[in-house]
């Protein structure tokens, strides 16, 4: 967070935004200097405070902070710190709240206290290690580190030692006398090829259970830090990927350590981990050139991997204690029985029960992908969306496979796959370390809020989906299909919202939505939506050219021949004397307007329906002949023809305009140099707008 001009006059309540109350709009902000005001750092909002209320959380965190310290509980008050503990009350929001400089101002490089902490911790540890390293009392010292970083300065009477003054200048970007450079290793990697381990099969058991995995991954990795350093050592983790600062020369065998940690606990899951060594002084000052540096180690050691992992030898100590209940057995290795699952593996063992042989890694996803996974999986959708889902989501699973979600929509499912833009941009925007901390954690933070609020708006049957991936700024879903188009730009728009006063740069997302029958494989589905998210991506690139940056969404929905389905090139390809078939991919406006222009006609299916034949079957001026010869019969008619043809002319003169299109009669668009149809696009996606449109089908 950084300060802000003091004459913005709109600003969002903090702790009404810490509170997550639902629809907050910005309001004068009355009594400046009665107020603290500051600029969220990564969205770009303008939030403000009140001086007493200000006042109240911080002495309120301070008490807490040395109850814990009188008490000796040093795990208590880390987790207290990082909001992992429960209490009630405003002081939950102590970690939160912005780090304000001495002059009570907002400090130009202001923080998270949070952040903050965790950060100023990590660096003190790692600069004193060398220290204490030999020491018999390794924990004892431990704990002194870890109580100076987490209370000096906010305490009285706990006093920073020298080394940790200067880590607070060059986190705070002040100026110091000193001129210590203090060596570290920067650790960073994480899970490679997450999308392949996940389509392993198309089971959604195994699908949950990889998902799950992965989350463990993280889990394990921070414990693994804990273990051998302190937890704080971990910047960053999501998405299966880690940023650690540790001391130096330990930064390679802690790499070692993460690559057998994360096969043990994903058993074919690739990975790749690098460390170098750099200073405080660069991580603070110079952080993009280090990120740099580090990305072109991490890119050369991948590109000397190869996939050993297809009959990786597994451990005996991986898979034992699975689960406490030991629901399969062991069978005899044969190259002639493969996994029922993946089929690439040898089969291992078989669950009971049942005639499936499954290798060790699927049986491990089988495992943690079941009903109680599906269970966590609801657990935290209701617990953001609070009160609201106690009537609407119960802890019963309804809906635990892609038949019982697809049944919902005659039998079609929707994949959603999405990813933020220009992410290597703004990350390379990033002044330090600190900023890609809160940076990282904001981006995911966001990403689950839209998803879960889309998710709640747009589902009548509210737990009927499926959350493969929402880690980093990746979004991987399963829903109904006749509910998948309204999700995704739901979310997508308003991920969009979330940065819209960012400065220098606006994150923006794009996404990409196939339609299919519940016996189409996942993972062909996830391809033909991995390239409906490049094309929509190709979109974003292009409007953000134009100087007006948007998130964009390409779909498909595949009813009856799959076949050449997944080129677009072949479905989309320009044929003479016709205008192009779509309009996709669309910005955010253009996917509302079409969903209206759709609704509009909602009594015209049989006109569209001829409309989009006409495509087919005729060239362009027949086609334009023909839509003024069916406008002007129904005009004739009687029985309300004329006031159905004036609204389908309205509507499509409506639609033009907001794509923007020159023409503003005839059947087409033409937009530039081009001429579209839109009722290709108006048909195929008719009857795949959400419940609301289920009595408007004709």
């Amino acid at each position: 967070m950084r300060g802000v001009n003091r004459e913005e006059k709109m600003g969002i309540n903090w702790l009404s935004f810490v509170k997550k109350k639902r629809n907050l709009v910005k309001e004068p902000i009355k009594g400046l200097t009665e107020s603290y005001v500051w600029t969220d750092m990564v969205t770009g909002t303008v939030f403000f405070l009140e001086k007493e209320k200000y006042k109240q959380i911080y002495e309120k965190g301070c008490k807490k902070m040395q109850e814990c310290l009188e008490q000796n509980d040093i795990e208590n008050l880390e987790k207290f710190l990082y909001g992992q503990i429960g209490i009630k009350g405003e002081v939950r929001f102590f970690p939160y709240r912005p780090y304000l400089s001495e002059k009570d101002i907002v400090h130009k490089a202001g923080m998270r206290i949070c952040d903050l902490i965790q950060v100023r911790t990590a660096f003190l540890y790692a600069v004193k290690y060398p220290d204490f390293s030999q020491s018999s009392c390794l924990e004892e010292e431990k704990r002194k580190i870890m109580t100076e970083g987490f209370t000096a300065g906010f305490l009285g009477g706990t006093q920073k030692s020298q080394e940790l003054k200067e880590i607070e200048d060059l986190l705070l970007q002040a100026e110091r006398e000193e001129k210590n450079t203090y060596p570290v290793d920067i650790l960073k990697g994480g899970v490679i090829k997450i999308k392949e381990y996940y389509l392993e099969t198309d089971r959604i058991p195994e699908i949950r259970g990889a998902s799950l995995l992965i989350e463990k991954t993280e889990e394990e990795l921070a414990e693994l830090l804990a273990k051998n350093h302190i937890r704080e050592s971990m910047i960053y983790a999501g998405g299966g990927k880690v940023l650690a600062v540790v001391p130096k020369g330990c930064g390679e065998e802690l790499c070692e350590r993460m690559k057998k940690e994360v096969q043990k606990t994903t058993i074919t899951g690739q990975s790749n981990f690098a460390s170098m060594e750099t200073t405080l002084e660069e991580l603070t000052r110079h952080f993009p050139s280090v990120v740099k540096k580090m990305d072109g180690i991490l890119e050369e050691r991948q590109n000397l991997r190869w996939n050993f992992l297809l009959q990786p030898a597994v451990p005996k100590e991986y898979i034992t204690g699975i689960e406490e209940k030991q629901n399969y057995t062991e069978v005899e290795e044969s190259p002639y029985v493969v996994c029922d699952s993946c089929r690439q593996r040898i089969a291992s063992a078989r669950l009971n029960g049942r005639e499936k042989s499954l290798c060790w890694s699927c049986l491990k996803k089988n495992i943690n992908g079941g009903r109680q996974a599906k269970r966590l999986a609801l657990h935290k959708y209701k617990k953001y969306l609070g009160n609201e889902a106690e009537e609407d989501v119960s802890n019963e699973v309804k809906y635990s496979t892609i038949g019982e979600i697809a049944g919902l929509s005659q039998g079609f499912i929707g994949v959603i796959y999405g990813d933020a833009n220009s992410m290597g941009k703004c990350i390379a925007s990033l002044k330090n370390i600190v900023e890609m901390k809160y940076f990282s954690e904001k981006v995911k933070e966001v990403v689950a809020d839209v998803v879960y609020e889309s998710l709640w708006k747009n589902l009548p049957q509210k737990d009927a989906f499926e959350i493969i991936a929402i880690g980093g700024d990746d979004i991987f879903l399963l829903v109904p299909g006749k509910n998948a188009y309204e999700i995704a730009c739901g979310l997508g728009q308003k991920f969009d919202t979330k940065f819209e006063d960012r400065k220098g740069g606006k994150i923006t997302m794009s996404l990409g939505v196939c339609i299919v029958h519940d016996n189409f494989p996942v993972r062909y589905s996830f391809s033909i939506a991995q390239k409906l998210l490049k094309s929509a991506k190709q979109k974003a690139w292009e409007e953000t050219k134009k100087g007006h940056a948007t998130g964009t969404v390409d779909w498909m929905v595949i009813e009856n021949d799959i076949s050449g389905a997944d080129v677009l090139e072949y479905q989309r390809r320009r044929m003479e004397k016709k205008p192009r078939k779509t309009l996709r991919p669309y910005t955010w406006k253009q996917a509302e307007a079409m969903k209206t222009f759709i609704f509009q006609i909602k009594d015209s299916k049989s006109f569209a329906f001829q409309m989009m034949q006409s495509w087919y079957q005729q060239t362009k001026k027949e086609s334009e002949l023909f839509f003024e010869y069916q406008v002007a019969r129904m005009k004739e008619s009687k029985k309300g023809g004329r006031q159905t043809a004036e609204k389908i002319e309205e509507s499509l003169k409506e639609l033009k305009s907001n794509f923007h299109a020159l023409s503003e009669h005839g059947l087409n668009l033409n937009i530039g140099a081009e001429t579209y149809t839109p009722w290709i696009d108006a048909i195929e996606l008719w009857d795949y707008l959400g419940d609301k449109n289920e009595k408007n089908k004709s």
